[in-house]
């Protein structure tokens, strides 16, 4: 159709150069044992402010139960309309002309995935494009393909995008675990990610609340019979979500993985669970850490400031555990990784070159050697003092 013709080409696309920023999914690091240690996202600008994006995974195969929640709160006639909704565009222009019965978008599936691949200011001819833009995608790709890619680029706050990463990062469970109550849940964030904010308590009871209205929405829909709505309501009002993930241990190793991976590039991963498996053990991480941090309080009062530690398992020296300093952003030199700094190793290497000495016997146990000054060489001891004739 002549419409389609001339609509930007950028903005019919979906997932291959469109929009501002990469899609791509995020890397989900775990350690040797499959425990959680890090998603490495994208950093894109945004009004001159750095930000850090998550997510973008698939959700195949897209559970019915998480379609119909988020067409209930977002587009209930979906499957019926090309991509705009002329009901809802009507009753939204008649809300504004004559101020009665308050304020609703009209806005679709298809509209917001045209917006979210393609950012604009808002603006009358904006909201045109992105209705043509809509049009257009419903009639290239169908309307399945249209609410798979919503679902996989809706912001669900916190830097999340897409349910599939929502899923993982809010509640710690794959897409096809989710319960109704769950998934009604994550479905009532997106209409206003910072007001339902589930990270807050406001935010997380305004979701809950949001959450119950889709669940109202099914039921009357038919999706659910009413054991199922009565279970579902119970569950999401004793809902707590699991602890958040914390700044990752082992964070000099995880900013290295995260260069390598965007040098190299992450073709090879899942694109519907794009996880990494590291040779970081966390449990030997959390040890080395706490006996580290010990140390180094011990030591401060003479003067120690950091503290670096690596231990590589001998069998196939796999790094196990990487400390790389004490304190990344709150200690001075904490961002700097020790492990890799050059230095000499002064005398960490005599007892080795002694035992060595002594086993191919260039060295007899009893032989006195002679701790004095070597005027040629220039090299002391750090004390400045000598100990004379000692032996081995």
């Amino acid at each position: 159709p002549s419409w389609a013709r001339k609509t930007p080409w950028r903005s019919v696309r979906m997932g291959v150069g469109a929009g501002a920023w990469s899609t791509a999914p995020t890397p989900i690091l775990t350690d040797r044992h499959g425990v959680f240690l890090a998603q490495l996202g994208h950093e894109r600008d945004l009004g001159g402010e750095r930000v850090t994006e998550y997510g973008y995974w698939q959700a195949r195969p897209l559970p019915d139960r998480v379609a119909r929640a988020s067409l209930a709160l977002e587009d209930r006639r979906f499957w019926s309309h090309p991509g705009v909704d002329p009901l809802a565009v009507a009753r939204a222009a008649w809300q504004r002309l004559t101020g009665f019965g308050g304020r609703s978008g009209a806005s679709t599936i298809a509209m917001q995935v045209a917006r979210m691949q393609a950012p604009a200011a808002r603006s009358l001819g904006a909201k045109a494009l992105e209705a043509g833009t809509a049009l257009a995608l419903t009639w290239r790709y169908g309307r399945a393909a249209v609410l798979e890619q919503y679902l996989r680029l809706v912001p669900y706050g916190n830097g999340s995008h897409g349910i599939a990463h929502a899923a993982r990062f809010y509640l710690d469970k794959p897409v096809a675990d989710l319960s109704w109550a769950e998934i009604a849940f994550l479905s009532a964030i997106p209409q206003a990610p910072a007001l339902h904010n589930p990270l807050r308590p406001e935010g997380l009871r305004r979701a809950i609340a949001r959450g119950q209205r889709a669940l109202g929405e099914l039921a009357a829909q038919g999706a659910m019979p009413a054991a199922e709505l009565e279970t579902a309501r119970a569950q999401l009002a004793a809902l707590v979500l699991p602890p958040a993930p914390r700044r990752p241990a082992a964070l000099h190793l995880v900013a290295r993985l995260r260069e390598a991976l965007a040098r190299d590039g992450a073709a090879t991963l899942d694109p519907a669970d794009p996880r990494l498996r590291s040779r970081i053990d966390l449990a030997v991480q959390a040890s080395v850490e706490a006996q580290a941090l010990a140390r180094l309080a011990a030591l401060r009062p003479r003067g120690a400031q950091q503290v670096a530690v690596m231990v590589v398992r001998r069998a196939d020296r796999q790094v196990i555990a990487a400390m790389g300093s004490a304190g990344y952003a709150t200690t001075p030199g904490g961002a700097f990784d020790f492990t890799r700094a050059s230095r000499s190793p002064g005398s960490t290497l005599k007892p080795f070159l002694y035992a060595l000495a002594l086993q191919r016997g260039d060295l007899a146990p009893a032989e006195i050697m002679g701790d004095v000054p070597d005027g040629a060489s220039g090299i002391g001891n750090a004390d400045g003092g000598w100990l004379g004739p000692i032996l081995p």
